[in-house]
């Protein structure tokens, strides 16, 4: 069996809590946001920045994306999302359009939402079948609090944008609402998110919470039983999305530790996220997480009694 190529822009396709089997298109370089969230499992943001640029060149992913679907079995989704805030990137129409000439397999965007108060970026995302927002505060001492966001952008202003977006797009809009013990779980506080929530009107509102270690050790995971009491709350449209994986499978795969490596380098990961990623057998990601451990390339991380492998 031959090698399974190697891809600068491509991750997975990987077993999602929220897309089920999806091809990742990571478009953005490391830690580069408009925000930097106390929660992120990439950890703090290095760059900063409300600008849109071209940070890789499209032609470059667009030839990636079209080794991979002529090569690979289909994932459910093609989602854009990665290491950074996907809409900075300038050239998102091209890569959204070449895809569509490619393949039917539908296309999501994972966003922060706070480029949403753009007309073009709300024009650019119509193109796509599902836009996955996040909105993790209604108040502006909670969005600093959380989201630590660039200094220029507002909070009623990217609540806007959302309300807007969702009366122009006729695809689906899962809207993620990231809550931390402690911080945005508060009565009151829920209160006013779930107001908000129903005034954007999204067709999904997934409720998540800290399950890998974060920017911050402040951002804390809330309870299940709570959870399920805030979904409750929160209508018939939410749903906990936290702790639960959908189980996929792949074919088996050659040079099983550098795939590990590519994983684990991406974010915080657990021994059966690897191998539910993979589609191998938790035996068989045991072992090689040993060879890997002995080789001191990737190591051991304790989060809220759970184990997770990063790399060094």
């Amino acid at each position: 069996m031959s090698e399974r190529p190697e891809y600068k822009y491509l991750f997975g396709p990987v077993a999602s809590r929220r897309l089920g089997f999806s091809l990742g298109v990571d478009l953005i370089p490391y830690k580069t946001c408009t925000l930097d969230c106390i929660y992120c499992e990439l950890g703090r943001t290095t760059v900063k920045t409300v600008e849109r640029q071209t940070f890789v060149p499209p032609a470059e992913v667009i030839k990636e994306i079209e080794r991979f679907l002529e090569t690979e079995p289909g994932p459910e989704y093609i989602t854009l999302s990665g290491s950074g805030e996907p809409t900075l990137y300038k050239d998102l129409p091209q890569i959204i359009q070449e895809i569509r000439h490619m393949t039917s397999i539908p296309i999501a965007v994972i966003t922060n939402s706070t480029l949403l108060g753009d007309p073009e970026v709300r024009k650019e995302l119509s193109e796509v079948e599902f836009v996955l927002p996040s909105l993790d505060a209604v108040t502006p001492e909670m969005f600093r609090k959380i989201n630590r966001p660039h200094e220029s952008l507002e909070l009623e202003g990217i609540i806007r944008g959302i309300k807007q977006f969702r009366m122009d797009f006729s695809g689906e809009i899962w809207l993620e609402v990231a809550l931390i013990e402690g911080v945005n779980d508060q009565p009151e506080e829920l209160g006013e998110l779930r107001a908000a929530a129903t005034a954007i009107n999204p067709d999904k509102i997934q409720l998540n919470t800290v399950v890998r270690p974060g920017a911050e050790v402040e951002a804390r995971p809330v309870r299940l039983e709570k959870m399920e009491e805030i979904r409750k709350l929160f209508g018939p449209k939410a749903e906990v999305i936290s702790g639960r994986e959908k189980l996929v499978t792949s074919p088996a795969l050659e040079a099983l530790d550098e795939k590990i490596i590519a994983i684990a380098a991406r974010r915080p990961v657990t021994t059966e996220e690897i191998a539910v990623t993979l589609g191998v057998r938790v035996v068989m990601v045991r072992k090689a997480l040993t060879q890997l451990l002995k080789q001191d390339r990737i190591t051991l991380r304790q989060h809220e009694g759970q184990e997770f492998w990063v790399v060094r």
